[in-house]
């Protein structure tokens, strides 16, 4: 098979994927996916109101109606928080009998906010990514999960490599943990082993984690990001490090936004996509491979719902419930059956 077959430039109208990604929403059944592209439920299967899967892709973690947490895959670091490092197979609850409204998952380390709004992490603290206020970054796991230090309470909660951010239910934007690019946002590069808070003083609606870099929206919808991605992730227009929210170039108003490896993309109040960054293997899905510093219009006209940009590939569910990718494919992540 050539490169190029291992990657698509746009959503393929062609052949989005046959599974309703609406009704997967409604119900969460889980969906464990396996190499031959097809989506398929794990034996022990629950209802989930939503999921998050790992930045490293090795695990995933998910909240039922009712509060209760489960993660299963790797294990290494206690990043399933259930009490130990086995790996598992099939969702595992979390251990500590906390009711979480909503969970995220990292790298090696996973984040839960109960429905008060208290923030708590489990799993490797090696970067300060628990924000348990440790004196120093710790050595082992930490498992059942620890409380995230500094007295605040939070609406939402994203997990990223060896780093976390928060928004309180006032917009502010706190982040935790390390990144040597700036996607602390606080102006540093230094390690936080508590919650710090974002430089600019700035409210937001929204924040999203990716690997170097975040983004977050205002209550108007501007879109600002911060960090490093080396070509464009940033949206400022440059490949420069920003150590506190720059915002993107275009003027546009966006709802929702999702920062994913070296690239992000966001979705307008009327459903258009637009993604700026990398674009080495088509994620981007503008319908070329080249690099763009400032939001690009993703070919197709398709109207979206949803917007998830991954390591090297994106996804976006329309809003008819049909769910398309494009970027790399090597390992059958587009989901199209090759």
């Amino acid at each position: 098979m050539r490169f190029r077959d291992h990657f698509r430039r746009t959503p393929d109208a062609a052949s989005p994927l046959v599974w309703s990604v609406a009704a997967a929403v409604a119900a969460f059944a889980i969906a464990a996916c396996h190499g031959d592209g097809a989506p398929t439920g794990p034996a022990n299967q629950r209802a989930f109101t939503a999921v998050s899967a790992g930045a490293d892709r090795d695990h995933t973690c998910g909240v039922t109606a009712a509060g209760a947490a489960y993660c299963w895959g790797a294990n290494r670091g206690g990043q399933l928080g259930d009490g130990t490092t086995s790996s598992r197979s099939a969702p595992i609850s979390i251990a500590g009998g906390l009711a979480f409204r909503s969970v995220t998952a990292g790298n090696a380390h996973s984040c839960g906010l109960t429905a008060s709004g208290a923030a708590y992490c489990w799993g490797s603290g090696s970067h300060g990514q628990l924000g348990d206020s440790a004196s120093m970054a710790r050595s082992a796991p930490v498992v059942p999960p620890v409380a995230v230090g500094g007295g605040l309470t939070f609406s939402s909660l994203t997990a990223a490599l060896f780093y976390t951010c928060g928004l309180t239910s006032g917009g502010a934007a706190y982040c935790w943990g390390f990144d040597s690019t700036g996607a602390l946002g606080n102006g540093a590069t230094v390690l936080r082993t508590s919650p710090t808070a974002v430089a600019g003083g700035l409210t937001f609606a929204s924040i999203t984690a990716g690997t170097h870099h975040a983004c977050a929206l205002t209550a108007s919808g501007a879109a600002y990001c911060w960090g490093y991605t080396g070509l464009g992730g940033v949206g400022d227009g440059t490949g420069l490090i920003r150590l506190s929210p720059v915002p993107v170039l275009g003027a546009l108003n966006f709802a929702k936004v999702s920062a994913g490896g070296n690239h992000s993309c966001a979705l307008t109040s009327a459903g258009v996509a637009y993604c700026w960054g990398t674009n080495f293997i088509g994620q981007l899905g503008d319908g070329t491979t080249t690099s763009r510093m400032s939001p690009v219009l993703v070919a197709g006209g398709l109207g979206f719902a949803q917007v998830s940009a991954g390591g090297s590939h994106t996804c976006g569910v329309t809003t008819a419930g049909a769910a398309y990718c494009w970027g790399f494919n090597y390992d059958g992540q587009l989901g199209d059956g090759t």
